[in-house]
């Protein structure tokens, strides 16, 4: 495991020492920095990890039910964590744009989040747990 670990730092030291990749790294994180609103991180960081845990979930209720598990379900996910953070991205963006529209990236998020809560609730009642039936109305 150590020889791993000391091959992957020599190969981010031998790309670190490009002036061209160090320029494009610069300017991506430059662009995301304004994309995305540096007090949502957290929840950011967390809209991710229910889209995680979603997949995990769905993929284990479609095992307990004796459901193959398609590489175009796999696709999915990448492809809903793509379209969900462009419209966080995009939603930032009209923040800055409108200024009394303060509020508009925290409620995607909220919105998103609660999705993901919801559809991993039904994943678990696919897997035969009991859900509370007042929280899925609810979200």
């Amino acid at each position: 495991m150590q020889e791993y670990i000391g091959y992957f730092i020599h190969l981010y030291n031998r790309l670190g020492h490009g002036f061209e990749v160090k320029a494009i790294t610069g300017t991506m994180l430059a662009v995301l920095s304004y994309l995305f609103d540096p007090m949502q991180h957290a929840a950011l960081l967390a809209l991710f990890i229910l889209i995680l845990a979603d997949f995990c979930f769905g993929v284990t209720a479609s095992r307990f039910e004796g459901n193959p598990v398609r590489s175009s379900k796999v696709r999915r996910t990448a492809i809903k964590m793509t379209v969900y953070f462009t419209i966080v991205a995009m939603t930032r963006i009209t923040e800055n744009a409108i200024p009394l529209l303060t509020f508009m990236d925290e409620t995607l998020v909220g919105f998103l989040a609660a999705t993901e809560l919801l559809s991993i609730l039904e994943n678990v009642g696919r897997m035969g747990y009991a859900v509370p039936q007042k929280l899925t109305k609810v979200l």
